[in-house]
């Protein structure tokens, strides 16, 4: 088990009942946040009920912080394939916007990548380290989904970083905030204040070998938690691929320190 399950399985949980409008208070930053896909410096995650999922936020008076880790292999490659956005929706004004990191891959080019592992006898299935290496940029889009500004993914003001492996999948993101800012520059919350916050992944283009979607062994990978009551794997991943990439979607209703 790799340490970020045991941190999780170490970490204050707050167990959530559904994905739809979950009620989170965002936390101090620890001293030192950085966003560079290790999440040891969150001393406490909401575990998404039964979904092998967990969040986090946290801010100061200049920026939101937003963590996600999951062990569940499908929703790995449904944010891997598919893309991320995060909506952000302030209570106190009409402006929303999203944040698009990663964006979709070329399905050509994951075709591409496939055919070199499976011609190397390799096991199909995207490479996630060439993966992360590939997205440097994020996306800021308005309301109709159109892109407004891009921003490197380690700048001085948004910052977006993933990492995966075989056994979870670790985001990060960080938001300009202020009173006075609108997108895309960044937020206008203040501490105090809430917003909206909707993690939701695109559609998965097929890019696998013949236009099939792409193959990942075993299920949902080890529970998180280390092996808490009802988020254990449910075995493989058998039968038709559209059936078993469910749509990735959870909301949250933040209330900023």
């Amino acid at each position: 088990m790799n340490k970020y399950f045991l941190l999780i399985l170490a970490a204050s949980f707050i167990v959530a009942g559904c994905s739809s409008g979950i009620k989170i208070t965002s936390q101090p930053p620890a001293a030192a946040a950085v966003i560079d896909g290790d999440v040891s410096e969150w001393s406490n995650m909401t575990q998404i009920k039964n979904e092998n999922l967990a969040f986090s936020f946290s801010n100061d008076d200049k920026f939101l912080y937003v963590a996600m880790v999951t062990g569940d292999r499908r929703k790995m490659m449904r944010i891997m394939a598919g893309g991320l956005q995060v909506w952000l929706e302030p209570d106190n004004t009409a402006e929303k916007f999203g944040v698009l990191y990663p964006e979709p891959p070329d399905p050509a080019e994951i075709r591409k990548q496939l055919e070199e592992r499976m011609a190397r006898g390799e096991e199909r299935r995207p490479d996630p380290q060439r993966f992360r290496r590939a997205h440097n940029k994020l996306f800021i889009l308005n309301s109709e989904e159109a892109r407004l500004e891009e921003f490197p993914s380690d700048g001085a003001t948004y910052q977006a970083r993933l990492e995966a492996d075989r056994d979870r999948l670790a985001y990060e993101l960080r938001i300009p905030i202020g009173a006075d800012i609108n997108p895309p520059a960044g937020l206008q919350v203040k501490p105090g204040e809430s917003i909206k916050v909707r993690f939701i992944t695109g559609e998965i283009m097929p890019f696998g070998p013949g236009g099939d979607m792409p193959q990942m062994s075993g299920g949902e990978g080890p529970p998180m938690g280390g092996g808490r009551p009802g988020m254990g794997g449910r075995g493989g991943m058998g039968g038709r691929p559209e059936m078993e990439f469910k749509p990735f979607d959870f909301e949250f209703n933040v209330k900023l320190n």
